[in-house]
């Protein structure tokens, strides 16, 4: 038995030993093998490159607005100007035609309906001037991050600083030489001036920081924005103010010289509603199965606001301002059309 276990141990062959190879070196030219799935390479990190001083003023500029607009939201302001032009353009042209604007009665929204008409030209000239100033700071910005464009950038930015002084001056100016624009240009001057004075120094310190020379940063603070803000409000309500007189009176005007062009009014009552004007006929019915007893024409329709009709008649004159109010009441008929200048209606 121990013989046969020896040869049956001496029959099993052995493991040939496992030879040792040697990683060859690539050829000249070939391109490196690709590293293991499990081990992956890492390439160095290299520090991010530091956002531009001037590109970031595009953000601290976004920012200024949305601080200002918490203060001041736009579609407030915008709302209030309306209002506000619409209420006194109308008390001007009240004024002019011989009544006030509180006997008309007029709601919010009348006021900000009969203002919008005016506003095409104010509104779209602000909108461009609004456009270049966003293109002039755009294009500002992308010269402060050249350096050798930052010597004329400080130039504007030191005549800038001065322009809450010099643009309001210039603005006087312009209203003495021409009085017709008296208290049109002086309230936009002081806007302007505001707004480029705070601009400068903004810009001056957007230079600094770009030279890297230690300097006291620009106010931005919410109370600095929002008192510059208000300071420009103000100034465009004394803008709109002055405005709408010139737009009212130059409506009072227009309405005066073209009466005859307006809506005539026919009235039936069935009472004498005693009206005695120039230019107004009154005629009397006699029957008993007439519903109404007198008929009065020669007016013309100025406006329907208040529950009330606000009539002028044939014969008004700037002597004699006479502004004739009707209550729209279910007893009496109001008859509207489009009589020729100078030939009344008939009843």
């Amino acid at each position: 038995m121990r013989r046969s276990r020896r040869s049956a141990n001496r029959r099993i062959p052995l493991a040939p030993a496992r030879p040792i190879v040697r990683p060859s070196r690539p050829p000249a030219g070939a391109s490196p093998a690709p590293a293991p799935l499990d081990t992956p390479a890492t390439a160095p990190e290299t520090p991010a490159a530091a956002p531009s001083t001037a590109l970031a003023e595009e953000g601290r500029v976004g920012q200024v607005l949305k601080t200002t607009a918490e203060f001041l939201p736009p579609v407030t302001v915008a709302t209030a100007l309306l209002f506000y032009f619409g209420w006194a353009r109308s008390e001007v042209q009240a004024q002019e035609l011989g009544i006030d604007t509180t006997s008309l009665d007029m709601s919010v929204q009348e006021y900000m309906m009969r203002s919008i008409s005016s506003l095409y030209l104010p509104l779209g000239v602000g909108a461009a001037v609004l456009l270049a100033g966003i293109h002039l700071h755009h294009r500002t910005v992308t010269m402060a991050a050249v350096q050798e464009r930052r010597p004329r950038l400080r130039v504007w930015a030191r005549l800038l600083s001065s322009g809450w002084l010099v643009v309001p001056l210039a603005a006087l100016l312009v209203e003495w030489a021409v009085p017709q624009l008296h208290d049109l240009v002086f309230p936009l001057g002081v806007a302007l001036g505001v707004l480029l004075t705070t601009y400068a120094a903004r810009l001056r310190a957007l230079l600094a920081r770009e030279d890297g020379r230690p300097r006291a940063a620009a106010p931005s603070s919410a109370l600095h924005t929002a008192l510059v803000g208000v300071m420009v409000v103000v100034a465009l309500f004394w803008e709109v103010s002055a405005y709408a007189g010139v737009v009212g009176r130059g409506l009072a005007d227009r309405v005066a010289g073209n009466l005859g062009n307006r809506i005539s009014v026919t009235i039936y009552s069935p009472k004498d509603l005693q009206i005695h004007a120039p230019g107004v006929k009154v005629t009397a019915f006699d029957g008993e199965n007439s519903a109404y007893g007198f008929c009065y024409t020669g007016l013309r329709l100025l406006q329907r606001s208040g529950g009330k009709y606000f009539l002028l008649p044939d014969g008004w004159t700037p002597a004699d301002r006479k502004v004739i109010a009707i209550a729209d009441d279910a007893a009496l008929r109001v008859e509207f059309g489009r009589a020729a200048p100078g030939v009344p209606a008939h009843c």
